[in-house]
């Protein structure tokens, strides 16, 4: 069969082509192409195109690996880093060839991957559907979604079914009252009360406002301090001040010897309602004396898991054991993992 010769482009000397001296296309195919192009300090691209229209294959990274029979027999008794390591050759040339050949991996995927044993037992599914999910996860030391998921997954019915709400007394009183008076008056929460409402394109109800007359004993009041104004939020007051030029009462707050000794000793939030302040003043002021709540770090003895065992309910535990609710939880968390495991 008769093959013609290859056509040669015929290229004109443009002034930007680049001109490609003797020794650097020698080195095509046996350099880099990144690496002659570093020393050329011309395009990358420029350098494989060149290579490309000379017929010239690029530099392998690897020389082709021989493999004999004794290699291919080591295929999938060990893990392909091991028998990598032992042949002097890379773990993917290993697992590439024995994906090739279609041989099982000596050890599962999942398997290694999975370093401790898995946390739903036969014993904790057990325990699904006896109680709450609130207190079940309380005792395992999870959060409620899992339980509940994992509740749901296993198709158990919850130990205490939510039961179903008559509307019919309430529908009438949508939008007439708050939905937190209905929800206390039928025994409902006031999310269901506020959902149903939104359903049925309810508007919320709306106390009617009345508006304040604006009299000299308006006045008076507002030169009170801000915390003896009852029926009033702070900021109405705020702009009455500002719409009736009433200046704002300096506050004078008083730190008797007494006070300033239960800072750091007692809780901010009791000194702050004692005294009719936010418990931000009292935080600052207690700063400010540099003092400081730091209770004692005391170690968890046998006698104290013995009694968090014994108790399902963490703020209970808390109250007994005279410590936090999320230290007894971390504590709830670890026992129980050891009791399991």
């Amino acid at each position: 069969m008769r093959t013609d010769p290859p056509i040669e482009i015929e290229r004109t000397d443009n002034p930007s082509r680049f001109v490609w001296p003797a020794w650097a296309i020698r080195e095509l195919g046996k350099m880099f192409d990144v690496d002659l192009a570093r020393q050329l300090k011309i395009n990358p691209r420029t350098v494989a195109g060149e290579r490309r229209r000379r017929n010239i294959p690029p530099v392998v990274y690897h020389a082709p690996i021989d493999w004999t029979d004794e290699m291919i027999a080591q295929l999938g008794t060990q893990s392909d880093s091991s028998v990598g390591r032992a042949l002097g050759i890379s773990g993917s040339a290993v697992r590439s060839k024995r994906r090739a050949l279609h041989i099982d991996p000596a050890e599962p995927v999942r398997a290694r991957r999975r370093t401790s044993p898995p946390f739903w037992t036969a014993q904790r599914d057990a325990l699904l559907g006896t109680d709450s999910d609130l207190k079940i996860a309380d005792r395992l030391g999870i959060s409620q979604y899992q339980v509940t998921g994992r509740r749901k997954k296993l198709a158990i019915a919850p130990a205490n079914p939510q039961q179903k709400i008559d509307w019919t007394p309430i529908y009438p009183l949508l939008g007439q009252q708050t939905d937190q008076s209905l929800a206390e008056k039928f025994n409902v929460s006031y999310k269901s009360v506020c959902l149903r409402r939104r359903k049925l394109k309810i508007a919320p109800f709306q106390a009617e406002r009345r508006t304040i007359v604006r009299s000299s004993a308006i006045k008076r009041l507002l030169l009170k301090p801000t915390r003896e104004i009852v029926g009033v939020s702070s900021s109405h007051v705020r702009n009455l001040r500002k719409e009736l030029n009433v200046p704002t009462p300096a506050r004078v707050t008083v730190w008797a010897p007494e006070i300033l000794a239960r800072l750091g000793k007692e809780a901010d939030a009791k000194i702050a309602e004692e005294m009719g302040l936010s418990r931000h003043t009292v935080r600052m002021k207690r700063c400010q004396q540099q003092r400081y709540i730091r209770p004692p770090w005391r170690r968890w003895s046998p006698e104290d898991d013995a009694l968090l065992l014994s108790i399902p309910d963490n703020h209970e535990a808390a109250q007994r054991l005279d410590r936090g609710v999320r230290a007894v939880q971390r504590r709830r968390f670890i026992l129980t993992r050891r009791l399991w495991d």
